[in-house]
């Protein structure tokens, strides 16, 4: 009997042992830098411009937090996407995704990401838009064996330049 309860107790601290060592604060890491264009000059009128970025907001969901017409500014703040995202494998890669994280094993991921857009009237008649997402942060979730919790651990995350391209796609039009 004494053995039964010992071999239990071994299990059930190894168990705990795994799960709080698989909570450990390391940050998996991209492999590479992903740089895109985070700026665009167009000859379109600035009112139109300012139009079509409303538009693109508005056709893929992105609620604005703040938007004020007088400075050319659109904030959309801590929009969560749950499957908008890319690995960095090239047999799993999707190149529509607004997102990349590094590969590694995960059941489940989260990113979280603001959107900055200014539109600016340059003294030239041309308009300038561009982008920036500050406070871009993902979280994948592995579920414990042994527990069935989701353990989460902070990976690095970057823009796969998607998003903003559509910016500019749209822009044009």
């Amino acid at each position: 009997m004494f053995r039964i309860k010992h071999l239990a107790f071994t299990l059930f601290i190894n168990g705990l042992l795994l799960s709080l060592t698989s909570c450990s604060t390391s940050k998996t890491s991209l492999s590479e830098r992903y740089v895109h264009q985070k700026s665009f000059t167009t000859q379109l009128p600035f009112e139109r411009v300012w139009d079509n970025v409303i538009d693109l907001f508005a056709e893929n969901g992105i609620a604005i937090s703040n938007m004020e017409k007088a400075s050319g500014l659109i904030v959309a703040n801590g929009i969560e996407y749950d499957d908008n995202y890319t690995v960095e494998n090239p047999n799993r890669y999707n190149p529509t995704a607004y997102f990349v994280i590094p590969m590694h094993k995960f059941d489940a991921a989260k990113i979280t990401a603001s959107f900055n857009v200014r539109v600016r009237q340059n003294d030239d008649n041309t308009v300038t838009v561009s982008i920036n997402l500050p406070n871009l942060k993902a979280t994948t979730y592995k579920r414990d064996i042994w527990t069935g919790v989701y353990i989460p651990k902070v990976v690095d995350v970057a823009s796969t330049g998607v998003f903003e391209q559509m910016l500019f796609d749209i822009i044009s039009r």
